[in-house]
């Protein structure tokens, strides 16, 4: 029941004012454990210990995290064993695919064999010119497999970015794409929004056939329509509010203050052909494109895994190739000519979404401190 679903915050905020009836016969499913915090397992543990419901949860230490210390490794060093593992994914069909997928989530040296495959299977691709070309170059790829696949009622494509403002970006211009299909009304309202992670406000032009990604849970005449994250579409809007279909298809007029967090806060809204790779981190569709319109600087394997491994078909690898040779150019010593080829692009592009970059918590402290304070007591009388 979409009822039942919340953010972590959201239900725990619920079941602290008594909102929600736990027993011992609840079930509690904990979705994407490497997303939450240690606070918020915390109170999640405290509440299990009170209420005596059980608590199923499932994640993955190799996909995106928490910016607390990591709850997956300190409950697997806590019960060892007792946790069970899924060994093999079948999201992707074919065994080439699940190889790729595979070998991002290893990391390290996996991942150049990974770049050399999807560069063999020609759904890697390097974009020259720049930041809004290469914004430009993934709608136009969402354009062609849409002309590609659309006769499938079923077929589904998805976009995925590093932040927020790149997400945003691309549903722009993808906007475009869809006028010049057809597939989009005229303009009808522009409303002021402000993107999550972002600072400021900004212009969100909305037009009948228009995708919208919400940010909180929206109740319409005492029945859930929309949770965060959703995506809905919309049907009319004005200055008022909108209408909008949601995934079941139901309608419904929702006003502005609705998406708003308080009466006085922006609201909060965003297009939803795009999401960035932590939002995405749960979908699957048939097609994914991996949008990394700034380069992958700021991309390591923890997003990288999970951005390409959304699809049941293919993803797509598409990479501004400027921001690659300007890191590239920063280390070769002034004075130094040394030209840049696209193998050394496509090196840098691995070397970067290779990366675990581990987090150490305190217990990792603790534990490398006693192992020097060890071996300088053998070694003391040794020398």
């Amino acid at each position: 029941d979409p009822g039942n679903v919340a953010a972590v915050a959201a239900f725990l905020k619920r079941a602290n004012e008594g909102r929600l009836k736990l027993g011992d016969r609840s079930v509690v499913i904990l979705e994407e454990l490497s997303q939450v915090g240690r606070k918020d397992m915390l109170q999640l543990l405290e509440l299990q210990q009170r209420h005596g419901f059980s608590m199923y949860a499932i994640g993955d230490p190799r996909q995106g995290r928490s910016i607390d210390p990591e709850v997956i490794d300190l409950l697997t060093k806590v019960l060892g064993d007792k946790v069970p593992e899924i060994l093999t994914s079948v999201r992707q069909r074919t065994k080439r695919d699940r190889e790729t997928a595979g070998l991002f989530r290893k990391g390290g040296e996996n991942t150049v064999e990974a770049i050399r495959m999807k560069r063999e299977d020609g759904t890697a691709e390097l974009v020259a010119g720049g930041r809004e070309k290469t914004i430009q170059r993934v709608a136009e790829l969402w354009r062609q497999r849409m002309e590609a696949r659309g006769d499938d009622p079923k077929f589904q494509i998805t976009i995925s970015a590093p932040t927020n403002r790149d997400a945003h970006a691309i549903g722009v211009a993808v906007r475009e794409q869809m006028r010049a299909l057809g597939r989009l009304g005229p303009d009808l309202h522009t409303v002021s929004v402000a993107l999550r992670g972002e600072t400021g406000e900004q212009p969100l032009a909305l037009a009948a056939g228009d995708e919208l990604r919400v940010f909180r849970r929206i109740v319409v005449d005492r029945q859930h329509f929309a949770s965060n994250g959703d995506v809905v579409t919309v049907l009319d809007a004005n200055a008022d509010g909108i209408k909008a279909r949601n995934e079941d298809g139901r309608e419904a007029v929702i006003t502005w203050d609705q998406f708003r967090e308080q009466r006085h806060t922006p609201i909060r809204l965003a297009y939803g052909y795009s999401l960035t790779i932590d939002a995405s981190q749960g979908i699957t569709s048939d097609e994914h494109i991996n949008a990394m319109v700034d380069g992958t600087r700021s991309v390591d394997g923890r997003k990288a895994y999970p951005a390409e491994s959304r699809n049941r078909d293919t993803t797509w690898m598409v990479v501004n190739e400027a921001a690659e040779r300007r890191q590239l150019a920063s280390r070769i010593p002034i004075g130094e000519f040394r030209p840049i080829g696209t193998d050394a692009v496509w090196t840098n592009v691995a070397a970067n979404l290779g990366r675990q970059n581990p987090w150490d918590s305190a217990l990792d402290f603790l534990r490398v401190g006693t192992t020097i304070q060890r071996g300088t007591t053998m070694a003391l009388p040794a020398a």
